[in-house]
């Protein structure tokens, strides 16, 4: 399981010291590992064959980072390499070497936001490490740490929050009004018309580039939710898919919005039939396949991680499970694809700031540090 929090950047190390105070013994910062590639591999050769290495080096395409695993009939994607490791002793020897390299752990670092809680300490649960910073981090890294369950948190800290922050503060100081952040209402329409219509964003965060700034001017956002869509959309495969234009269009009714099965009315309405979230991928295919929401959660991993075997093992579920809830097979195909397609780019819809909104394991008590916001807000509202 992972978790995000963002701060103000200068807020950060504070909101740390404090976790580390409460959970001491069963916190910790993971490990980051990088491995040896083949061209990597290629390059690590004795100096007689620097000049040649190098030659044979640039036929490797970029890619390769498996092509000398296949011992028994090497398929080499460059026809110049395969004559090269079948006439030349030292060729072969280099990349035979190459392959004896790859995939072995070159160096590892520290995750820069990564933390991970148990909640038993860490010493019986999984090994650790000390970097040359002396710095105990886990000597397993994110993926392996995700396969044992153990929860991971983000700690990212934030200049714009730290810019509000100060800006809270100076109001205090020169106007005598105490302000916050959760007092601002969300629904004021005047920000919205004065500010997001006109795309007069600089120093908004997300919203500042020039391209993001084109797409409020004409999708004129008048919600958090437009501009929760907005900030989903605006990734590089819903950018060349032509997905923003199709979202506007929409939106202004000038293309209808359409759904392959009345079920994914109640899901896609509030995108206008675009699946924006990866919530809404787990969501179809709880309503489509029956899926659980641990297997729908599985199945969005697959599809953002993009990998093949398991999405072929999803899509046989997804398909069955379409098949004894009565759907067409076509339509449901169709709509495994789409949702293959989107969730590569998908966000995380997220969830409000308010700590009451999370479910807590009773293994994993509210720090004081959350604890006490809670009792503010509880207060405030």
């Amino acid at each position: 399981m992972r978790i995000r929090f963002i701060w103000p950047g200068k807020t950060k190390d504070e909101h740390l010291r404090a976790l580390v105070e409460e959970y001491l013994k069963r916190l910790t910062r993971f490990v980051r590992c990088e491995v040896i590639e083949t061209r990597e591999g290629t390059s690590a050769d004795p100096a007689s064959v620097k000049k040649e290495s190098e030659r044979i080096l640039e036929a490797i395409p970029p890619a390769s980072v498996a092509l000398l695993l296949d011992v028994k009939g090497l398929e080499w994607d460059s026809p110049e390499l395969a004559k090269a490791y079948e006439s030349d002793s030292q060729i072969r020897e280099l990349l035979d070497t190459a392959r004896k390299l790859e995939g072995l752990v070159r160096n590892s670092g520290v995750h820069a936001a990564g933390v991970v809680i148990s909640p038993k300490p860490l010493t019986e649960l999984v090994p650790l490490h000390r970097t040359k910073n002396d710095e105990i981090v886990t000597a397993f890294d994110m993926g392996a740490i995700e396969k044992l369950g153990l929860l991971k948190m983000d700690f990212l800290g934030l200049t714009t929050l730290t810019i509000l922050a100060d800006a809270l503060k100076l109001i205090q100081q020169t106007r005598g009004v105490t302000l916050s952040l959760e007092q601002i209402p969300l629904e004021d329409q005047e920000t919205y018309q004065k500010v997001f219509h006109k795309g007069l964003t600089s120093g908004v965060f997300q919203f500042e580039s020039g391209g993001m700034r084109d797409v409020l001017r004409r999708y004129h956002p008048d919600s958090i939710e437009h501009l929760t869509a907005l900030n989903a959309l605006y990734r590089p495969g819903p950018i060349q898919g032509g997905m923003i234009d199709e979202f506007i269009e929409r939106k202004w009714g000038r293309r209808a919005v359409e759904y392959e099965l009345p079920e994914l009315e109640p899901i896609l309405s509030e995108t206008l039939g675009v699946m924006l979230y990866q919530e809404q991928v787990m969501q179809i295919s709880n309503r489509l396949a029956g899926f659980s929401l641990s297997q729908a959660d599985m199945l969005r991993r697959a599809m953002g991680k993009k990998d093949a075997a398991e999405m072929a093992k999803q899509k046989i579920k997804f398909m069955e499970g379409a098949a004894d809830n009565k759907h067409p097979k076509a339509v449901a195909g169709n709509i495994f694809d789409l949702m293959a397609k989107f969730a590569r780019e998908a966000a995380e819809q997220g969830i409000g700031e308010d700590p009451r909104q999370i479910e807590r394991p009773q293994q994993f008590p509210m720090p004081k540090c959350f604890a006490r916001r809670s009792k503010s807000n509880s207060a405030r509202l």
